[in-house]
């Protein structure tokens, strides 16, 4: 039996091993999703960033054109 931990202590998982390189395997997937995790997470975060950073330009190019209107 191996022990594969993930990002939380509840997504312990037992894998029963049924090859000699069965808990490295385990590792490297775990590993991988936790990558994933990171990078999507990170995508989320820029997306969010940009987001707000282009909500601000957009409200200063209207208040801009507003100025010229006048």
């Amino acid at each position: 039996m191996f022990l594969a931990e993930g990002e939380y202590a509840s997504e312990r998982v037992v894998v029963p091993v049924l090859r000699p390189d069965a808990g490295s395997l385990a590792c490297q997937a775990a590993s991988q999703l936790h990558l994933y995790r990171e990078t999507r997470n990170m995508a989320r975060l820029l997306r969010n960033r940009m987001k707000s950073l282009l909500g601000a330009v957009d409200r200063e190019f209207i208040h801009l054109i507003e100025m010229m209107r006048r």
